[in-house]
């Protein structure tokens, strides 16, 4: 997330200190959306400050006023659990607008587990979000091609898939897939099942500059 890439996380959690909290609060009142959102994080956390749920929500909407992707992502999530999806969705595209990965893969599952279900919009939020690294979205991709959801029912393009998410072996929708995969890789052959498994290795895309 923004505090990792920013190399805040590690700072946060091992400093824990008030000097940091009070560093990034100057920057928040200046109006950087980026602090704001740090500092909810923090008074979420109660690291380097009281804990405060209330003051914590108000710098992650002011920073989301402000475009932050990950304070937008972060209350269309909270959205969601409240069961407001037009106001989660409103979010997750702004975040998703932005480019933020956890957003795009989201709005998929919301379009995914929707009353009336939008696989197409849900195959191609996750996709986009595979792209932007969220590996959820691999083993989401596995199971359209599984399913035919979304996509025809492609035994080649679920395995490629499911090798890309279980490259992350540890990683909680990895659980599960091992056992199709194994049943699609017999179904394919050899010669379909080597030819897979290189494309596979062709992950993630080279990104355009």
């Amino acid at each position: 997330n923004w505090l990792r890439e920013n190399n805040l996380g590690d700072e946060i959690k091992g400093a824990a200190d008030a000097a940091l909290f009070a560093r990034l609060l100057r920057r928040a009142e200046a109006g950087d959306s980026d602090a704001l959102y740090a500092t909810g994080y923090m008074l979420d956390s109660g690291v380097g400050v009281a804990a405060d749920a209330a003051r914590a929500t108000r710098q992650y909407e002011a920073a989301a006023a402000l475009g932050q992707a990950e304070a937008l992502t972060l209350l269309g999530s909270r959205a969601r659990q409240e069961r407001m999806d037009a106001k989660a969705l409103e979010y997750f595209d702004a975040a998703a607008a932005k480019g933020n990965a956890r957003a795009f893969f989201l709005r998929g599952m919301m379009r995914r587990d929707s009353p009336k279900p939008d696989y197409a919009g849900a195959y191609a939020d996750f996709l986009r979000a595979a792209e932007l690294g969220n590996p959820d979205a691999l083993a989401m991709l596995f199971r359209a091609h599984m399913r035919g959801e979304g996509v025809p029912a492609d035994d080649r393009a679920a395995y490629i898939w499911a090798l890309r998410a279980m490259r992350d072996r540890d990683h909680v929708l990895s659980v599960g897939i091992w056992s199709d995969c194994e049943a699609i890789a017999w179904d394919l052959g050899p010669a379909a099942r080597r030819e897979a498994e290189a494309e596979a290795r062709n992950w993630p895309p080279k990104r355009q500059r």
